[in-house]
């Protein structure tokens, strides 16, 4: 297996989830239920707890127009033990302590470690994070991977097939869970060079023959 660290994206999926109503904190409420529920799939399937939410992008609002508002980010330190509400006080405490009252982070962050099983045991790795953005009309949460240990065989092309085994049909259930918690398909992102999402997990880079594609330069 090939190490990968959070800065290594080797794939990633989208779903789309529109605002609850036309409050005007709807996209707020709406990003708090989304990074909610998907924290507690992942939780359950042991691929993030605890599940860290950072707000990092603000926005207030000047003439009817939005202003992006300098403000350092906001750090949730276990989503899955806080509700709603909770967090919606944080957010408001937040900008009044920065002078801001009624700004409203408009990006955010959920990272974790979750638990790899390798047959040599498991290891606690970051291996996957979430990221939620207002599209406009609601939330796109981009769920990334960083970590290749769902694939039959390592970027450079050596096998890995019980790791895969062992990992893979997390990833799977992660993905579907996810459909059903969020009401809403999955849309996996473009190859990056390491693998091909797909809607059911990751494939190995293949030619025009199938055959295997070596990525990493080694032999």
């Amino acid at each position: 297996m090939s190490m990968s660290s959070p800065e290594r994206v080797v794939a990633s999926w989208s779903y789309h989830v529109a605002a609850q109503d036309d409050a005007p904190d709807a996209w707020l409420t709406t990003m708090i239920d989304v990074a909610s529920a998907s924290a507690r799939v992942l939780a359950d399937l042991d691929l993030m707890r605890p599940a860290w939410l950072r707000l990092t992008s603000w926005l207030t609002w000047a003439g009817g127009h939005p202003v992006v508002a300098r403000m350092p980010e906001l750090s949730i330190p276990d989503l899955l033990t806080v509700g709603r509400e909770a967090v919606l006080d944080s957010v408001r405490a937040h900008a009044t302590a920065y002078d801001a009252s009624g700004a409203q982070p408009h990006q955010g962050r959920c990272r974790g470690p979750g638990r790899l099983v390798t047959p040599s045991g498991d290891r606690s790795r970051e291996l996957i994070g979430l990221a939620l953005v207002d599209d406009g009309v609601g939330v796109t949460l981009t769920v990334t991977s960083y970590t290749d240990a769902w694939l039959l065989f390592a970027p450079n092309g050596r096998s890995q097939t019980e790791l895969a085994r062992l990992n893979a049909p997390r990833l799977k259930q992660a993905l579907k869970k996810l459909s059903l918690a969020l009401g809403t398909g999955v849309d996996p992102q473009p190859p990056t060079v390491y693998a091909v999402a797909t809607e059911t997990g990751l494939e190995n880079h293949r030619d025009a023959d199938g055959e295997l594609v070596d990525i990493s330069g080694e032999n």
